[in-house]
């Protein structure tokens, strides 16, 4: 079984597992990010695991998409976070000057790194560190359809409007509701900074978008799709052997 929590389609040494259920015969299974129609592939993105974990129950999905569902604006002291090691491909530091040029931009990690609370006063805790802010830019490292990480979904645990980037401007269609994202797009950001603007500088506005439901009717069942169809297939495969 070949696992994936990278964009394989990306430039760099992550492209040599691109489709690597057609191209490597003794595979049983390949989970990623794609969706693709294979009988040895299984779209898995990592952010399930990060957020649920292998053990997770149908009640666990169902308990986080309920917590979760709204964001408490309120008692948010700072404007905006970027949580980022690195930028492979140079797309967030673009982004992060687009954003910058409207809200202050708080940098806990290793990129332009320049506040320690994270690390110091949070334990490295991110969900901890994030409930203190308004907004949370959270772009992917590249932009390909199913490519959804953990960030978006740790914004929204943390109870930030998300600014985002990747998926092509479609994070999880059938869990996430796109109306309560900020989407911002690289090439075309016009549309994207209008809003994060006036969210920004209209506290009631900000209120309103922040208090929309984060998840569609239904979100936890697509969710936990996800586990029934992988445990089905690993029955499936063992009962081979």
């Amino acid at each position: 079984i070949f696992y994936t929590q990278e964009n394989t389609h990306a430039q760099g040494a992550w492209t040599q597992y691109e489709n690597i259920w057609i191209k490597e015969p003794s595979l049983s299974l390949a989970l990623g990010f794609d969706y693709a129609e294979h009988p040895k592939y299984m779209r898995f993105p990592y952010w399930l695991e990060h957020m649920f974990g292998a053990d997770a129950t149908r009640e666990d999905v169902a308990a986080f998409v309920k917590e979760h569902n709204y964001s408490d604006s309120e008692n948010r002291t700072k404007d905006c976070a970027f949580i980022c090691k690195k930028d492979y491909f140079g797309d967030r530091a673009i982004m992060a000057d687009m954003v910058a040029q409207i809200i202050p931009l708080s940098y806990p990690s290793d990129f332009r790194h320049n506040d320690d609370d994270m690390r110091g006063k949070y334990g490295d805790d991110k969900i901890a560190y994030l409930r203190q802010f308004h907004f949370n830019l959270c772009p992917e490292n590249s932009n390909n359809r199913g490519y959804v990480t953990e960030k978006i979904f740790e914004a929204i645990k943390a109870g930030c409007v998300p600014i985002y980037w990747g998926n092509e401007g479609y994070p999880e269609p059938d869990i996430l509701n796109p109306k309560a994202i900020v989407y911002l797009d690289k090439d075309n950001p016009a549309e994207g900074l209008a809003l994060l603007r006036k969210l920004y500088e209209d506290p009631k506005a900000y209120a309103e978008f922040a208090a929309q439901p984060r998840f569609l009717p239904g979100a936890e069942d697509v969710i936990y799709g996800y586990y029934e169809r992988l445990e089905q297939k690993l029955k499936e495969i063992l009962a081979k052997k």
